[in-house]
């Protein structure tokens, strides 16, 4: 037997070099990650109400729900072209004829809390001047106390918080409006601790106000004042510019405001898990290359958030989520795979002769990390509504295992790394067996003394069979035995980043050659002779192999909830249904909720999964909701410990079919995982008048090869 391992290394490297970097279509966006003008005018600016007469209000905020929303919403309206060029799909969704529609402009979140309106002259609860300022002076020696400048200046900030400005006269009107308190004393360490404890927290003002004893109003309409030492909460940074609540007449009385001092948590950027440390470009924002190094369109698109606090992680949510959807909808016509390997956040500000407003946080993503050489934009001007818009937070962050491989590296790969590569990842060709046939004489045997015709044939066959070449996922140490050197190009790579660029390189097959000698009877066309030949043949068959075993038992609930645990999240039932099954007798049935669009509730089994082994899975699901256009995601997630969960593996979005349908894929652990944990969350658009159930059956989960 020989074999011929053939590296199609030349291949390669055209394929690399298809598409350069001059390669630029006439018509192509030439700033394509330059604010969306048309998309932002209409935009609401967020607005908020605050609760007089009470010693507190809350806004309330999660978030890990806000996380796992944005995320979900990511992959049910993910970026679908490129903006460069917008018949360039990202994924499969942008080669339908409508992928190229805007992002819709998200709705005015008002931040009001509905309580009864107080009636004139209400007493107010009471609050202690524990300073003794005096308050018979009015309104404007209120604002000029020697005694409040003193304490407001003599504040230092409290750890983990910095300075964004001291003894003001205004209170701060920001964005992200989470609540405030009355305290007892002047301490930013106490406003910090609340800050801090309180989900979505990143600055507070503390301050004093002058407000009235009791509901201003017909017979009270100037009642006596009292002071209170107040901080408000903020879901973003503060500075001078966001102090501008100075107060307001209640009918006759003039709330006024005085040594208001701002501070800034530390963590408003703070590091996200498998992310470098980002970039801080302050109030600039990205105007990236229109290509990365592999040829690929650099900029995907943006996303705006406008309904709570600026946070980092939902930038990092959305980017994950878009590559879950790109990873499960590749484009069919075969282009690489576009991966979001960077973002920038930025909170974005839109200035008018009436005054300025901050429209949200905006998140853009790359398929590339650059430098801050291109944070060149400053300003963007909408002149067809007088409008500026200037940018504040702005941060950009990469990840070095999502980064494209350059051309130039492939290149070099294919020159002076191919043994390396093969090597490294375990690279088996794919073998091609053919069986050939020589000639040879045939052996007659004449049992009459007649003149005979003899007729001889041979038979030949030729068999293929495809080996899929295996990758091992092993250490590098492991993956370079021996004497082959790690080319200097690689060194310090991610081994993601590594096996996917030796994976464009060790590529070939390898050719087998052998004979087959068979015996078959002969006929000939006289009755009287029969012959017997030697030929060369050869007969194929096809098995399937056996499916691995699956690691789940019970996988029908033929047995109750035997082996399995069911865990509610939110409140929703979840039981075994002997009414509605696919196979055998039973099901696992949950009920949605009929007052709520999110629903939570999962089933889990445990048994070992291992870190980098691939699985393959599947289940049946029957979606019945009165609403044919309801939807459900499910989630798949590898259970780091007890009662604990990390985020979805795998997330399928299961339509309302009134049907059974089978669901399947594969994947890759990427941790030690004590079991399968499977999540029905996240339905949207169910009747709410008669809520839907969605039931599973049928679940599988086994090792792949």
């Amino acid at each position: 037997m020989r074999s011929l391992l053939v590296l199609q290394s030349l291949a390669v490297l055209a394929a690399s070099q298809s598409t350069t970097l001059s390669d630029i279509p006439a018509d192509a966006n030439r700033t394509p990650d330059a604010l969306p003008l048309d998309f932002l005018r209409d935009v609401p600016a967020p607005t908020y109400s605050t609760t007089e007469g009470v010693l507190s209000q809350d806004v309330p905020y999660a978030t890990a729900t806000a996380i796992a929303a944005a995320s979900a919403e990511q992959i049910a309206t993910p970026l679908s072209v490129f903006p460069a060029v917008t018949t360039v799909p990202i994924n499969a969704a942008g080669e339908a004829a409508s992928a190229a529609s805007p992002t819709t402009a998200p709705g005015r979140r008002d931040v009001e809390q509905n309580l009864r309106k107080r009636t004139a002259c209400e007493v107010y609860p009471t609050v202690d001047n524990f300073y003794s300022i005096d308050t018979t002076g009015g309104p404007e020696n209120f604002k000029a106390d020697a005694t409040i400048s003193s304490i407001a200046s003599a504040a230092t900030a409290p750890a983990g918080y910095f300075e964004n400005f001291k003894n003001l006269g205004g209170a701060s009107s920001a964005y992200g409006y989470l609540g405030y308190t009355v305290v007892e004393k002047y301490e930013p360490e106490v406003c910090a601790a609340k800050c801090t404890e309180k989900d979505g927290c990143l600055a507070f003002n503390i301050f004093f106000e002058r407000d009235p004893t009791m509901e201003p109003g017909t017979g009270c309409e100037d009642p006596d004042p009292l002071v209170v030492v107040k901080c408000t909460f903020w879901g973003s940074a503060l500075d001078k510019t966001t102090a501008t609540n100075d107060g307001q007449w209640r009918a006759d009385f003039h709330v006024v405001i005085a040594g208001s001092n701002g501070y800034t948590s530390d963590a408003i950027a703070a590091p996200i898990d498998g992310w470098n440390e980002p970039l801080e470009l302050n109030d600039a924002t990205m105007s990236a290359p229109l290509r990365d190094c592999a040829g690929t369109w650099t900029y995907m698109g943006y996303k705006l958030f406008n309904d709570g606090p600026y946070d980092v992680n939902l930038c990092a949510a959305a980017c994950d989520a878009q590559n879950e959807y790109n990873i499960a909808h590749p484009p069919t016509n075969g282009d690489n795979l576009a991966l979001c390997a960077a973002f920038g956040s930025y909170q974005l500000t839109q200035n008018t002769k009436s005054g300025s407003k901050v429209l949200g946080q905006f998140c853009t993503m790359y398929t590339s990390a650059f430098d801050a050489q291109y944070a060149v934009n400053k300003i963007s001007y909408d002149d067809s509504i007088g409008a500026s818009y200037t940018y504040s937070l702005s941060y950009f962050y990469s990840r070095d295992d999502r980064q494209p491989i350059c051309s130039t590296d492939l290149a070099s790969l294919v020159s002076s790394g191919a043994e390396f590569c093969t090597s490294y990842i375990s690279y088996t060709p794919s073998a091609t067996t053919t069986i050939r046939s020589t000639t040879t004489p045939a052996v007659s045997t004449v049992y009459s003394t007649s003149t005979t015709q003899g007729t001889t044939t041979v038979f030949t066959a030729t068999v293929t069979t495809t080996v899929t070449a295996a990758v091992a996922k092993r250490d590098i140490d492991a993956r370079t035995a021996g004497s082959i050197e790690t080319p200097a190009l690689v060194t310090g790579w991610p081994a993601s980043r590594i096996s996917a660029a030796c994976s464009k390189v060790a590529t070939g097959s390898a050719t087998t050659t052998s004979i087959v000698t068979a015996v078959r009877p002969l006929t000939t066309s006289f009755a009287t002779v029969t012959s017997y030949s030697t030929v060369q043949a050869v007969s194929t068959a096809t098995s399937t192999a056996p499916a691995a075993p699956n690691l789940y038992t019970n996988a029908g609930f033929e047995n109750g909830l035997s082996a399995w645990t069911y865990t509610s999240g939110s409140g929703n039932a979840g039981s075994v249904s002997n009414d509605v099954h696919h196979n055998g007798a039973a099901s696992f049935a949950f009920q949605k909720k009929g007052v709520a669009t999110e629903q939570y509730g999962g089933i889990s089994q445990s048994f070992a999964l291992k870190k980098g082994q691939k699985y393959t899975w599947s289940f049946w699901a029957n979606h019945v909701d009165p609403n044919p256009n309801a939807y459900c995601y499910v989630y798949w997630q590898g259970i780091l410990g007890e009662g604990w969960w990390t985020g979805g593996k795998v997330i399928t979005i299961v339509g309302a079919s009134g049907g059974w349908n089978r669901y399947s894929g594969d994947l890759t652990m990427d941790w030690d995982a004590k079991g399968m944990f499977v999540s029905v969350t996240y339905c949207y658009r169910g009747d709410t008048t008669n809520p839907g159930t969605f039931y599973m059956d049928d679940l599988y989960i086994a090792e792949k090869a």
